[in-house]
């Protein structure tokens, strides 16, 4: 697991941010919390973590208006999102909705689950940024240049 990578863990419900918040501090990740939608949205755009963890229960938004906010943003549309799907709500399983993020979380949440789901958005997060890299390279030379980057 990388130390010191920064979770934004989001979510109107209290108990499911304190119960994912002590097992991310277990693991030694750094905690971002918030229990409001709106201002979720602002940190992640903000403080750029390399994972937003989000719940479903808010009360100044929709959870698919937040997800779309951070998934339109340059700051935050390569952000790995995980939807936490804890024991009293249920997400809208639309087409639109299940495209937005990356991966589903469900309860009950465990310290293994919760780190092998993070360590694959960290991964994630991580090749998002080597194949942006890549692509402005390729954009600023040309895409003739990429035959002249191979391995003989």
């Amino acid at each position: 697991m990388v130390n010191s990578a920064r979770v934004l863990v989001a979510d109107g419900n209290l108990k499911t941010l304190n119960l994912v918040s002590e097992c991310l501090r277990r693991l030694g990740l750094v905690n971002l919390l918030e229990t409001s939608a709106s201002k979720a949205v602002n940190r992640a755009q903000n403080e750029r973590p390399e994972v937003i963890l989000l719940g479903l229960e808010f009360n100044d938004r929709s959870n698919a208006s937040v997800i779309s906010d951070l998934k339109s943003a340059d700051e935050s549309r390569d952000i790995p999102v995980l939807l936490m799907v804890g024991e009293n709500a249920a997400p809208d399983w639309s087409r639109d909705y299940i495209t937005q993020f990356d991966e589903v979380v469900e309860w009950p949440f465990a310290d293994a689950q919760i780190q092998a789901h993070v360590t694959t958005a960290l991964r994630l997060g991580t090749m998002r940024s080597e194949l942006n890299r890549r692509n402005k390279t390729l954009r600023y030379f040309g895409a003739g240049s990429a035959n002249n980057w191979q391995v003989e």
